[in-house]
């Protein structure tokens, strides 16, 4: 008995891991799961553990790194944002945020901000839960050291 589930616990354990790192994005589609709208704009040979797509018109890539999280990046047509994702229940942790994004993209004003930080709550299923973005404005109203927070939608702030 317990040498048939030795057997039965490794087939298993073997075939999570093939899903994990040899399953893509089509494998999944093929199912005929019901997916998030956001998964439409990701690369039908994206893995689970390295992937590309779009996101709102701009260019999503991540790669797992280390045991833990994932590095990500968001390049637009002359910007870029990058971060380090972490699973977090049914949503994705994003911190370590740097770079610089149009706040036009946030629909938070004009300008543009130089990203030092901060932090963002994402559901599976691509809803915003919170956010936080700390940095420097430039071209918009307020600008110089900003917090940008999420609200049912980004809203621009001195601090």
């Amino acid at each position: 008995m317990i040498r048939w589930f030795a057997i039965f616990l490794g087939l298993w354990l073997g075939l999570c891991v093939a899903v994990l790192f040899g399953g893509t994005l089509a494998h999944l589609r093929m199912t005929g799961l019901s997916l998030p709208a956001w998964v439409d704009g990701v690369a039908d040979d994206a893995h689970f553990t390295e992937g590309r797509g779009t996101l709102n018109g701009a260019a999503l890539h991540w790669r797992l790194s280390g045991w833990s999280g994932f590095d990500v990046t968001l390049t637009g047509p002359d910007w870029q944002a990058q971060g380090r994702a972490e699973p977090e229940g049914t949503a994705v942790r994003i911190s370590q945020i740097t770079g610089i994004v149009p706040l036009s993209f946030l629909d938070a004003g004009a300008g543009d901000l130089a990203l030092e930080g901060g932090e963002m709550l994402v559901g599976l299923d691509g809803t915003l839960r919170e956010g936080q973005l700390e940095g420097q404005a430039r071209g918009s109203d307020p600008a110089g050291a900003v917090t940008v927070i999420w609200e049912d939608g980004w809203r621009l702030a001195s601090r």
